[in-house]
């Protein structure tokens, strides 16, 4: 999965979604291959490189560790950037993604 790093913050964010709708062809590109590892700046988002990241693909409940159920694309993003832990709140139950 590409997503778009902070260099400064190491915040990921998904260049697909609603806030950014962003395509390779918006960079001059074919696909997100050629510009892994480049720095991206446009009008909306400034300091940010391609980076192809693996995010976990399963929800599970933080205090017993059981598997909930496959996580969205947004939630995976969102552990992935709330910190070490990766905590999130998911219908009012903490969650994290692994």
């Amino acid at each position: 999965m590409y997503v778009l790093q902070n260099k400064m913050t190491g915040e990921v964010i998904d260049p697909r979604s609603a806030n950014f709708a962003l395509s390779p062809a918006d960079f001059g590109a074919d696909n997100w291959d050629e510009l892994l590892g480049q720095n991206i700046e446009t009008d909306l988002i400034d300091g940010y490189a391609v980076i192809e990241q693996p995010l976990g693909t399963t929800l599970y409940d933080s205090k017993t560790a059981t598997v909930i159920r496959p996580a969205t694309r947004e939630e995976a993003i969102e552990s992935a950037n709330a910190g070490p832990e990766g905590h999130i709140l998911v219908d009012g139950r903490k969650c994290y993604v692994a």
